[in-house]
Formats: C-alpha cells, sequence, structure tokens
C-alpha cells in the first residue's frame, strides 16, 4: 500500500515537468488595434486585448488604420503607473498619407509584468493623414491608448473539498445457522445490507494551466474516507467549471473486506465469531464526485502587475 501510494504521489509531482515540453518554433504573436475606430471612426472600437505567454516569448502589436508619421507609437510594461513623458518631436510635414498599419515589436514578454500599455501619441506640428489612396477627407485621430493583457501560461493548482461515489460497492456476509444443526453455520452473502455505490468525502489537489486543455481538464489526485471509515486513494481527471467547482471521474485504490483465506460462501464453521474482523484487499473501482476549492493556487495569489518599473522598448 505505502508502494503504490508513493508512485501516485510522485506522478502528480512529475506531472507538470513531463506537459510542460513543448516545440521552441512558434509564430510571434499578433496583437491588432484599430486606431482610426478608436478615435470615434468607421469600425468597433478594443480598447484591450488578452494574450498568454509564457516569460521570453514574442509578440507583436500592429496599429491598424494610423497615421504613421503622426504619431510616435511606444509599448510599455505594465508594473506601476508611469510618469507622463514628454511628447515626441514631428518629423516635417509633407505630403499627407493615407491611413495605414504600423507594426510594434516583436517584443518578449518579461514573466514580471501583468500586461502592456501601448501609447499612440499624436507628434507636435505633424501633417494629418487622409482616410485613403485618393481620397482628399482628412482622417480625425486622437491619442490612444491600447492595453495587452497577458496571463503566463504556466502550471497552478487548487486544493480542494468535496464528495465522491466509488463503484462496486464492498461484499457484506452474515453467517445462518444450519438447518438441523444448533453449532454449525454457513457463511452467506448478505446482499441486502450491500451497496451498489460507497460515499466518501474527500480532499482533492487539481493540476491545470493558464490556458490550453491542462486550463480546463485538470490532473487530479485526492484521499477519501468512505462511509465504512476506510481511506481510499484517487487519481483521475477534473473538468473545472471555473475558479471554484470540479467535476471529479478516475480509480480509487480502495480496501475491501474479504473472507479470510480457505472460507467462501457456502463454508460452514462453528466460529461465531469469523465475519467480526475480516482482512482487507486493496481493490481499483470507478469514482466520480464533484469538488469545491477552499485554498487558491499558487500563482493565484501572486499581485498581477508586481515589480519594479521596467520598459520593454519602443516601436520604431
Amino acid at each position: 500500500m505505502r508502494f503504490v501510494f508513493a508512485s501516485v504521489v510522485l506522478s502528480a509531482l512529475a506531472w507538470p515537468g513531463v506537459c510542460d515540453a513543448r516545440q521552441q518554433n512558434q509564430d510571434v504573436t499578433n496583437v491588432t488595434f484599430d486606431h482610426f475606430a478608436a478615435s470615434g471612426g468607421s469600425g468597433r472600437p478594443e480598447r484591450a486585448r488578452t494574450v498568454t505567454l509564457r516569460d521570453g516569448e514574442q509578440f507583436l502589436v500592429t496599429v491598424q488604420r494610423t497615421c504613421v508619421d503622426a504619431f510616435a507609437y511606444t509599448i510599455r510594461g505594465v508594473l506601476k503607473e508611469p510618469a507622463a513623458g514628454p511628447r515626441p518631436s514631428a518629423t516635417p510635414p509633407g505630403t499627407r498619407r493615407p491611413l495605414a498599419d504600423k507594426r510594434i515589436g516583436p517584443t518578449a514578454h518579461d514573466d514580471r509584468f501583468g500586461g502592456y500599455i501601448v501609447d499612440v501619441i499624436s507628434k507636435a506640428d505633424a501633417d494629418s493623414c487622409v482616410l485613403s489612396e485618393g481620397s482628399e477627407e482628412k482622417a480625425s485621430l486622437k491619442d490612444a491608448q491600447f492595453f495587452v493583457n497577458v496571463t503566463t501560461d504556466e502550471w497552478d493548482y487548487s486544493v480542494s473539498g468535496g464528495f465522491a461515489f466509488s463503484t462496486p460497492g464492498g461484499r457484506k456476509y452474515a453467517l445462518v445457522p444450519k438447518a438441523g444443526s444448533e453449532t454449525v453455520m454457513i457463511v452467506t452473502r448478505d446482499e441486502d445490507n450491500e451497496a451498489d455505490a460507497v460515499t466518501s468525502a474527500g480532499a482533492f489537489v487539481h493540476l491545470f494551466r493558464s490556458a490550453g486543455i491542462f486550463h480546463t481538464l485538470a490532473p487530479t489526485f485526492g484521499i477519501s474516507v468512505e462511509t465504512d471509515d476506510k481511506a481510499a486513494y484517487f487519481g483521475g481527471i477534473g473538468w473545472r467549471l471555473g475558479r471554484v467547482a470540479t467535476l471529479i471521474g478516475g480509480v480509487s485504490l480502495s480496501q475491501l473486506s474479504v473472507l479470510p483465506g480457505g472460507v467462501g460462501v457456502g463454508s460452514e464453521t462453528e466460529n461465531a465469531a469469523l465475519l467480526d474482523n475480516l482482512p482487507t484487499e486493496s481493490k481499483l473501482r470507478f469514482m466520480v464526485g464533484i469538488s469545491f476549492a477552499f485554498l487558491p493556487g499558487g500563482n493565484s495569489i501572486k499581485k498581477p502587475f508586481a515589480g519594479e518599473d521596467k520598459q520593454p522598448g519602443e516601436g520604431k
């Protein structure tokens, strides 16, 4: 039993490392922001976008429908509210250009940042843009900010308590007097007192990631106490229904009562205490249940914007 329990614990500790292997060459995440729509023009304005990045992973911000020569573009990490900087100087005015897209980055994500602010600041005395090539209608653009909220793709955990049901239930036995004898009894199945399923209460640990399939499907391990006061060890998968509730399913390693060696159903005995202290045997059973988190995960208690001020870079 100790060996099996130790194997379950070691599997729980090793799982995050096994599943964390990824391909290194991935496309750069691109975040788009419509400057013209945010300035009151046509289109649906968006002020923020959420992406999931690993520490050091690069992302790109594309400012769509903007006047590239008339604005300066910077991106800064959100640690604390920085002091307002001086307005950048303008490039010499020239022929009015149509609205275009401005790419900022790629920027390597720093895990200390919980997000980034993209500043679009007009240049002093800059020439404005027109709506499109060949148009003479001036594009009305204003200073704007766009927020890139970042969730770090890493392992987290939660500790929960709940209820579970295991099947099949354990067998029950009884001694029935043998007909025509006052001392001999026969071992029989006590099916009237057998349950189809066993109810248990337990504590569970759910391992999950901040994104991807393992954000919803969480490897789950736990220990429960069944109605007969025997402990059972659980391993399986949890379906996370948000931050609190989780549906669980898997197998439990339980201690079930069995008849003593050499004794079976139908055996005859004169020992009236034969069934008082039955031996137990470890068996796997199917278990389902629901749990509710009562302890936040290790990464959940971190402040999203904590650390020292650092500017990741500027668009050029």
